[in-house]
Order: structure tokens, then sequence, then C-alpha cells
């Protein structure tokens, strides 16, 4: 019978170890915000092949069921991407998701159109957990969902921060994730540094991603998608033919081959309508 070293169980635990690290941050937040769940923390990859948007992070309400059935937890996710920008930038996405998970808690709509549009609740909340929303909305299909970490939570979280720079051993390198990021970024606020793979590196040897597909020139049908257009508002009837307005940008299904026969402009914000996501 083998037994397997210490040096062979930390070649084979990186996983585990980014988990570990990432719950450690997610039970200093509970600390801070005893209101907070507990949740299943997992990993994985932020951006889709040939996808120009990136999910830094999610929570996902109920998503995870105990074996024995007593407990129903919520998923939270980072992504791999995030795990390549350091200890402050991941912090950031943690609080945020944190907001909404607090928010589920406590039954507070934080989020409108499918939890894409952040609301003022949100941004409210958010300065509770030491976030900073910006003054306006900042996107008109995410409203205040660009919230900057505040030097004030940087120091409250500083040990946090400092073991998610040191200890998250692994991450996903994505040079357009990075532009993503940076372009988001607060005034002088610094990512971590991408790092060069060392010639003869173990694991270099990758096939080449899928190309993207791309539409063709011949008008096609296909499943229908949804896509959303730049209002920040907009009028809804309800059930007795009475209207009132709906924060978010206004949504519906269309097939490709509509959308390859030209733009399909909102008649309320004069924007053209485009994939959600």
């Amino acid at each position: 019978m083998t037994t397997a070293t210490a040096a062979d169980r930390a070649a084979t635990e990186h996983g585990s170890t980014i988990i570990r690290t990432l719950e450690a941050a997610w039970s200093a937040m509970r600390g801070h915000h005893p209101d907070l769940p507990a949740v299943v923390m997992i990993t994985g990859h932020g951006r889709r092949p040939g996808k120009d948007s990136v999910t830094w992070g999610h929570h996902w309400a109920g998503r995870w069921t105990a074996a024995d059935g007593t407990a129903v937890r919520a998923e939270l996710f980072a992504g791999g991407e995030l795990l390549a920008l350091g200890g402050r930038r991941i912090m950031q996405t943690l609080l945020h998701e944190g907001v909404h998970a607090l928010a589920t808690v406590k039954g507070i709509k934080d989020t409108s159109s499918n939890g894409r549009y952040h609301n003022k609740t949100f941004a409210k909340m958010a300065t509770e957990f030491g976030l900073q929303p910006p003054s306006e909305p900042d996107d008109r299909r995410r409203g205040y969902s660009n919230c900057l970490l505040t030097d004030e939570a940087a120091e409250r979280y500083a040990a946090v921060i400092a073991r998610l720079d040191t200890d998250l051993g692994h991450r996903i390198e994505d040079p357009l994730a990075r532009l993503i990021a940076a372009q988001a970024s607060g005034p002088g606020e610094e990512l971590a540094a991408a790092i060069e793979l060392q010639p003869g590196a173990e694991g270099t040897e990758l096939p080449e991603p899928p190309e993207p597909k791309r539409r063709t020139e011949t008008p096609r049908g296909g499943k229908r998608l949804a896509i959303v257009c730049r209002c920040l508002t907009h009028p809804v009837r309800d059930a007795h033919g009475g209207q009132r307005d709906e924060e978010g940008p206004r949504r519906i299904q269309a097939t490709p081959g509509l959308l390859d026969g030209g733009p399909i402009i909102c008649g309320t914000c004069g924007a053209e309508f485009e994939p959600e996501g």
C-alpha cells in the first residue's frame, strides 16, 4: 500500500487550496456581517471563448442541497480570471456578492432585469459593506453595479487580502479579462501583474481555443435569445391596464435570423437592442 507524501498531496490539492482560501475570506465577511448565510464556494472560468464579457462572481440562492436534506445553501462563484487580479480586487467581488446574499436573506429587491440591473437599494447596501457605488448608473444595463472597494474596507480586511495574495497559487490568465478589469478599476488602482509562463512549464502545450461563431451573411432562424436595449427605466402595463416604470432595460426575444436582418431599435431610448449577457 502506497502512502501519499506531503509533497504529493500539495501537488494535487490546488483546487482545494483555492476553495479553502476563498472560504476563509467569506468567513471573515460573516464576522462583520453576521446575517450573511453559509455558502458553497466554487470557482471556474468566468469568460466563455469568443465572449467579450467576464463573470467575476455570482451568488445563486438555494443552488445546493445537503445530502441528508437538512439544509439548502447558496452558491458563491469566484471566477478563475478574478483570482489573477490580486487580493484587493477579489475582496471587492466577494463583498459585492455578499450584498446580493444579504439582500436575498432579508427579502430585499436589490436588482431587476433578471439580476442584471443593480438598483439604488443595492448601492445603499454596498456602502455598508465598504464599497463605493458610482454617483450615477455607470451602465444602462447594469445600473450601480460597478462598486469599488474603499481604502477603509481594504484596511479592515487587510489580513484577508494578504492571504488571497499569497495562498492562491493558481488562477486563469486571460489578457482580455485583464483589459476589462482595468477599464472598470478606480483611479490609481493597481491590479496584480500578469505572469509569464516559463519555457517548458507543465501544461503549456494546450490546444487552441475554438474560433467564436460569427453571424452568417445569409439570414437564419434558430433558437430565440434575449436582447436588451439601454433604457434606464421603461414603462410596463399591469393586468388592470395601469402603467408604471420599472428599472432596467426593455428585454425581448429574437431569433438570430432576425438580428442578421439589421439593427432592432428601441423606440424609448433610441439604442440598438443587443444580445443579453
